[in-house]
């Protein structure tokens, strides 16, 4: 969606956009998704603007520690921008999310804190409407004590465009160093794997099953409904473990959180996807 001019008029959760055709339409932010860095990219585009946002932590003198992590950690934030689907994306430049024990998700570190900042200085990224605490939520009537919070929401600028106008969906890589094993703590924050669990067959026949499984989805013809491919990072499945490794262990990427119509509408090698939904399955 190519968005023109957005205004708030309240803290509701919706903001009106103009649109690029001039249409007046109105956008709920609350089903805005969280970026996801979880892509790479090697193109010369994408380490052009890397290097425009290290040199911006540069400037005036200032030096930085681990050029090269801070290189490679810019080319994953830029390259999972541009494939966001969508144009906007909702992400939280709160310091203690990114480090400590309220970390939410292993991708965010404090150089991509920094990182993001710098893009923002650089109008690489501007923001459509600042978080919104809960009791300032009156979204369908819906009490304030009730009520979720909504984490700022931002879009990429054409700026940010502008310096990626050579590269093509093709010239991105999934982050395949991610973590194929997610342990959250009971808050929802990152939890430690055990050097146990690490070196268990368990572990390992996990790792390789969703090896297997991703290099067999990414060289298959997969369509969304509009034709296009379907973005590599759908295809990324992680198992997901919530307290300890007893409980939890679903299989997730991106794609289940995609609207029930976007995920009927794929296709595989031009045959459309079915979908089967169990309420109660037992094994006998």
């Amino acid at each position: 969606m190519e968005l023109g001019n957005v205004h708030d008029d309240d803290d509701d959760g919706y903001v009106n956009a103009v649109l690029g055709n001039g249409n007046d339409k109105e956008l709920d932010l609350s089903e805005v998704m969280f970026l996801h860095i979880q892509h790479y990219s090697n193109h010369p585009n994408v380490a052009l603007a890397a290097q425009v946002l290290l040199d911006e932590l540069q400037k005036d003198g200032k030096t930085i520690r681990g050029h090269k992590g801070y290189f490679s950690a810019a080319k994953k934030l830029i390259a999972s921008i541009y494939m966001h689907e969508g144009n906007l994306f909702r992400f939280s430049t709160k310091r203690e999310y990114f480090t400590g024990s309220k970390r939410k998700q292993v991708w965010l570190t404090p150089k991509t804190l920094t990182l993001f900042n710098a893009m923002r200085d650089l109008g690489f990224v501007e923001i459509v409407q600042e978080a919104v605490a809960p009791y300032r939520m009156k979204k369908n009537k819906q009490q304030a004590s009730e009520a979720k919070g909504l984490t700022a929401v931002y879009r990429a600028t054409e700026a940010f465009h502008t310096l990626l106008h050579n590269l093509t969906p093709q010239d991105i890589e999934v982050d395949t160093s991610l973590p194929r094993v997610d342990l959250k703590t009971a808050d929802g924050s990152v939890g430690e794997l055990t050097k146990g669990y690490l070196n268990s067959t368990s572990y390992q026949e996990t790792i390789t099953i969703l090896t297997n499984h991703f290099n067999l989805l990414s060289q298959s013809s997969i369509q969304t409904e509009d034709g296009n491919p379907l973005p590599q990072g759908h295809m990324f499945y992680v198992r997901k473990f919530k307290e300890d490794l007893d409980k939890g262990g679903r299989f997730y990427s991106s794609f289940v959180n995609q609207p029930k119509e976007y995920r009927l509408g794929i296709t595989f090698d031009g045959e459309p996807a079915g979908s089967l939904d169990y309420s109660q399955l037992q094994g006998l």
